[in-house]
């Protein structure tokens, strides 16, 4: 049984709490601060039962356990296992109250019991009468300054700027919400609402420094803490399943092991938050990717996820030191992924095209190959990767049904090893996520039903065409600078440069007929050239489209053209695909060219999404 450091279980006020014997820390593997400063969201909560139990007649306000735990090597410092959110908020709460106080002069110099308040407030947030020297330390130096920033400025009766107000831009999560959170306190509920009256204010405070107490655990060691922490239901910020998560491994690692493995998991939240892609910031991402590469084909909901964790962490095959340390490498395959890239293998230009549809859900197939160090079967198989997605983002798959695949792909391509050959990724790819004709034919019906006047579609649209002008060219190695060219087909603010789509029959001269705003009459042009014909008719762009350096937009006037060498490579590709006609001219382009010319778009699609 866990015993804790005292035999009976001190129950404390918030300032024999914060101006106790031990300075307060935050271990490097906790979460962010992270309460809501708004009137509905945490301290909002806190604040209102805080005035109620203030205009009660109630003696005290027992408002939970704190977990702390010793220091290794350092006999004057604490842990803070659980409890951060409280603790933070309560040391701004009263920092905020010291500044009203001297701001508004609510201190009488000649009333002994506002004098002793002020020094049991200063008491608590520092232990040097004149300088900061924190009674709690954040896992952030930066988050250290911010508070060492609010500190003066609570403690000036004026003179000292408010800036760290106005610095959202430059600062990390954790100082946002310090600072926010002060503004809240203050400005909102101190200063506007008048959340008591001044009047009552020293009475308050000092009400709630001597009567909202704690029931303050210290045990021995972090393992102990987070043990005990797991078994108990606070009131506080809910635990995501990374938390628990993360939990469960300190569980069954010593002390030893215990910084190595949180500096590990720090490391891998800085990691994340490099993506460029915002939803995979959230470690619960990567520890469900990961889940689903081994979890035997089941697909591993978030709610699940601790159960599959701690499960996984208790088979004595599978040491939690490990785990842990490998989830840092785990974070930075997954950042690469996000910028199309391998630490080994390089550029991957194939999955550019589900990046930029914003799909997420393919992530735990590619974490699962992460290891495969041929680079023949490592490029195979991310090409079937793309293909697969690309058919659910494009064909309007249901994404559960695109989700059911994934976990039973992913666990067999990560089951095969490092050691992966052509004929096993083939195998798995056929067993578990192969297209057949239905899904082909689905698929035609949605890209033939496309329009450009509906932004989705529009969306959609712009993303086949640059895709296949980028195959196109990559075949004939004539490529842009990169794929990602191909794709800018709107210009950003700060780009030169940007692909317009071409109505082939300008829409002035094709009136509201439907079918000239499908992807059969579109195709991508420069911009100048775009306005220059933008009232042309068809036949007029045929010297202009050939004179393009994409090849997918020549193709539109034809191959006789290009040069021979390029013709028939061209040629080549599509006999592969199976275009065998080009029913459509620009001198003669009419509903039946705009129909060829979206057949023409399908097939070249349907070859690329069934090409390894």
């Amino acid at each position: 049984m866990l015993q804790t450091t005292d035999s009976k279980v001190p129950v404390k006020n918030l300032r024999d709490y914060l101006s106790g014997e031990f300075e307060l820390s935050v271990p490097q593997w906790q979460r962010e601060y992270a309460w809501e400063a708004n009137d509905s969201g945490q301290v909002g909560e806190l604040l209102t039962d805080l005035r109620e139990f203030v205009l009660s007649g109630s003696d005290e306000y027992l408002i939970g356990s704190i977990i702390l735990c010793k220091v290794p090597g350092n006999e004057k410092q604490r842990y803070i296992i659980d409890g951060q959110q409280r603790t933070m908020t309560f040391l701004l709460f009263l920092m905020c109250a010291r500044k009203f106080m001297k701001t508004h002069g609510i201190i009488k110099a000649n009333s002994d019991k506002h004098n002793r308040l002020a020094t049991e407030v200063r008491t608590c947030l520092s232990r040097s009468i004149e300088d900061y020297e924190p009674r709690v330390s954040m896992n952030q130096a930066n988050a250290n300054r911010i508070l060492e920033e609010i500190w003066h400025w609570s403690n000036a009766n004026e003179g000292v700027a408010e800036d760290f107000f106005h610095k959202a831009d430059t600062q990390t999560e954790t100082q946002k919400n310090l600072v926010s959170v002060t503004k809240y306190i203050y400005n909102a509920q101190f200063e506007n609402e008048g959340w008591i009256d001044k009047d009552k204010f020293v009475d308050a405070i000092e009400k709630i420094i001597n009567s909202v107490k704690f029931v303050e655990l210290t045990l021995d060691t972090q393992t102990e803490a987070i043990s005990v922490f797991d078994h108990i239901n606070d009131r506080g910020l809910s635990l995501t399943s990374a938390d628990l998560i993360k939990n469960r491994i300190f569980q069954k690692v010593d002390d030893e092991d215990f910084a190595l493995i949180s500096q590990s998991w720090q490391g891998m939240s800085v990691i994340l938050n490099r993506c460029d892609i915002r939803r995979l910031h959230d470690p619960k991402y990567l520890l469900r990717a990961l889940a689903w590469t081994q979890s035997g084909g089941k697909k591993i909901t978030y709610d699940g996820l601790t159960d599959f964790w701690t499960k996984y962490l208790g088979d004595t095959a599978n040491k939690a030191t490990d785990f842990a340390l490998d989830i840092e490498s785990d974070a930075e395959h997954l950042r690469q992924y996000s910028n199309l890239h391998h630490d080994i293998h390089g550029y991957l230009p194939q999955l550019f095209m589900a990046k930029h549809l914003k799909s997420v859900q393919h992530y735990p197939l590619l974490l699962a190959v992460r290891n495969y160090s041929n680079e023949k079967v490592f490029k195979r198989v991310i090409k079937q990767i793309h293909n697969r997605t690309t058919y659910y983002v494009l064909a309007q798959e249901r994404t559960q049904k695109f989700e059911s695949i994934v976990p039973a792909w992913a666990s067999e391509l990560y089951a095969l090893g490092s050691e992966a050959t052509i004929e096993q990724v083939d195998k798995a790819y056929s067993s578990k996520a192969l297209l057949t004709g239905a899904d082909f034919e689905k698929l035609k019906a949605e890209m033939l039903g496309w329009s450009y006047d509906v932004p989705s579609d529009r969306v959609k649209i712009r993303a086949v065409l640059s895709h296949l002008s980028w195959m196109l060219d990559d075949h004939l190695t004539k490529c842009q600078d990169s794929v990602g060219e191909y794709f800018k087909t709107r210009k950003g603010k700060n780009e030169k440069f940007g692909w317009d789509i071409d109505h082939v029959l300008p829409t002035k001269k094709a009136g509201k007929k439907p079918e000239y705003q499908t992807i059969g009459n579109l195709v991508l042009l420069y911009p100048q050239d775009n306005r220059a014909l933008q009232d042309a008719e068809p036949g007029k762009k045929k010297v202009p489209y050939l004179q393009h350096p994409i090849y997918l937009t020549k193709s539109a006037a034809g191959l006789d053209g290009l040069a021979d060498t390029d013709k028939n490579k061209l040629i080549k590709l599509f006999d592969d695909a199976g275009i065998k006609n080009f029913d459509w001219s620009l001198d003669s382009w009419d509903e039946s060219s705009v129909e060829a010319r979206a057949e023409f778009y399908f097939t070249l699609l349907k070859h690329d999404l069934t090409s390894f």
